[in-house]
């Protein structure tokens, strides 16, 4: 008798019902609620001021969709052979695959990250805060200082001091010295002017991460859930992940030189919960730019955090995924498993799989 296998991880399950429903929409595509309204649309037709149902066209425009249905099914399964083949040259053996479209809903339905580092170790991001962030510091400075010239001048003219003779005259220069003074200030970065000013940006920055949970900040930082090649890259440091993973991940290494991924298409991600991300340095630090005094003892704490994050953290939860055009390969996970497994059966109806 055969010897029955064992399917331990639920990625591995989620993977056989990948398979029988990619199957299942070979041999009879199904279209989406979307098709199906636009067929209806195709159908109706005006001749003659006359409406019509024009059930012909309905039919073509059918056959053409469930053609490229299958299609996609068939996309993925090519894309899906090239990176098990290319994970394989790199003696890798991933829990799973999944189409991308199918993945993209678990990961957003679940509230889970998907994180792409670059080699400097850093993620792209949207700011927290605004581009209008350091214009507001200017206006701040700007007006403190007017502030300060006012009441000198008000003082000079009380005693009939230099040319000061109307308060009109000195509060028009003082404003046009200071507008011209910030202005400058503004664009020179080299100067030591923006020295004053950056004391009131990261007032504000500090603020402002302040009236924001964890959540918020991330939910900020990648509106739809994954990492971009933004305006700012930020460290985000992770739980340190296990002797196993590790060895997958070293392996991973050999990804660029693939002959299958000679255009650079297969991208690692990391996908993780909320509750798996910290930043170190920390976030306002990151946010200001001011990391230079802490260069030299960077990986150190890193390490130190990584290892207080692992015991800290009840789910600590990475998936590490590598994804090819329609196709993503699940390579590992380690922690509490971070999906509902209605979620994942909701991944492969109709609507989610392709």
């Amino acid at each position: 008798m055969a010897q029955e296998l064992v399917v331990k991880h639920p990625l591995q399950k989620f993977d056989v019902a990948v398979e029988e429903a990619v199957k299942a929409e070979e041999e009879a595509p199904r279209l989406t609620a979307d098709a199906e309204a636009q067929l209806d649309t195709v159908g109706s037709v005006s001749i003659a001021g006359f409406e019509m149902y024009d059930r012909d066209a309905v039919e073509e425009a059918r056959e053409r969709a469930v053609a490229e249905r299958r299609e996609q099914a068939q996309r993925y399964k090519d894309d899906r052979t090239a990176l098990q083949g290319a994970l394989e040259s790199c003696g890798v053996t991933a829990l799973g695959y999944a189409p991308a479209n199918a993945w993209d809903f678990i990961c957003l339905a679940s509230g889970l990250y998907r994180l792409r580092f670059g080699k400097s170790g850093k993620v792209g991001v949207d700011r927290v805060t605004s581009e209008a962030t350091r214009f507001f510091a200017a206006f701040g400075f700007y007006l403190v200082h007017l502030a300060l010239i006012a009441y000198a001048t008000m003082m000079l003219y009380e005693y009939q001091a230099l040319w000061v003779t109307t308060p009109t005259i000195g509060y028009g220069v003082g404003a046009m010295a200071m507008f011209l003074f910030t202005l400058v200030a503004v664009l020179a970065e080299g100067l030591w002017i923006p020295m004053m000013i950056d004391p009131i940006e990261r007032i504000y920055v500090r603020y402002r991460l302040h009236r924001m949970s964890h959540e918020d900040v991330l939910k900020a930082m990648m509106p739809n859930g994954h990492s971009k090649s933004g305006p700012m890259e930020l460290f985000i440091t992770l739980p340190e992940p296990p002797a196993e993973v590790q060895t997958k991940l070293l392996k991973l290494q050999k990804l660029p030189d693939v002959e299958l991924n000679h255009r650079g298409d297969m991208v690692i991600e990391t996908v993780v919960d909320a509750g798996a991300m910290s930043f170190n340095p920390p976030l306002e630090d990151q946010i200001m730019g001011d990391l230079k005094a802490k260069q030299e003892s960077t990986a150190e704490v890193r390490r130190i955090n990584r290892q207080m994050n692992l015991e800290s953290l009840l789910n600590p939860d990475p998936i590490v995924a590598v994804r090819y055009r329609s196709a993503v390969a699940l390579v590992d996970q380690f922690g509490d498993f971070p999906i509902e497994e209605a979620v994942m059966e909701r991944a492969l109806t109709t609507e989610h799989i392709f």
